[in-house]
């Protein structure tokens, strides 16, 4: 084979030519498929402002989407819908979710004192012992607090004039990603 007969300049040129189709293509479909209808995602949704794909860390395994909440009336049904929501987008993707709200000292003090309470029904299954002592708590200290269970999550909605502060603790624990 005679190498110095080829065109180079051909070669050379069909490579970058592949590359852009190849990079373009990767860019389109970020946009096109996950993109825009993550930003669709909050439409609609009770107490959804926003909801906003995060970048991939290289070594992070998880894609992650930062969530914002606002006057939620069911802090269950606004996450099953996000999830679900979020689920038909990325597929089987491995994903997140980080909930942001406008917690307020009063509400993370509360929190730190309650969050043993959630632990304990977790771990024992009292979830009624739990919502009771919530309940009395968070009226003790003018706070509003509303509690909900299911098989995967319970879900912690405190609220005063000031703030409001939304915890989805998982019922079991995640398993560790190698």
């Amino acid at each position: 084979m005679n190498w110095q007969n080829y065109r180079w300049s051909i070669v050379v040129i069909t490579i970058i030519v592949t590359l852009s189709i190849l990079f373009g293509g990767q860019f389109l479909w970020q946009q096109f498929a996950i993109a825009k209808p993550m930003s669709q995602i909050a439409k609609g949704i009770d107490g959804v402002e926003s909801a906003v794909l995060e970048k991939n860390a290289q070594n992070d395994p998880f894609v992650r989407v930062n969530v914002t909440l606002n006057h939620v009336s069911n802090l269950q049904a606004t996450y099953k819908a996000l999830n679900d929501r979020i689920f038909n987008v990325l597929g089987h993707k491995k994903y997140k979710i980080t909930v942001n709200d406008s917690r307020t000292p009063e509400l993370e003090h509360l929190y730190y004192t309650i969050h043993y309470y959630i632990q304990e029904a977790i771990f024992t299954g009292n979830f009624g012992l739990m919502a009771e002592r919530i309940k009395t708590t968070a009226d003790a200290s003018g706070i509003t607090a509303q509690i909900f269970v299911d098989a995967k999550n319970v879900y912690l909605q405190l609220s005063n004039t000031n703030g409001e502060m939304y915890i989805i603790t998982p019922r079991q624990p995640e398993p560790e990603v190698k």
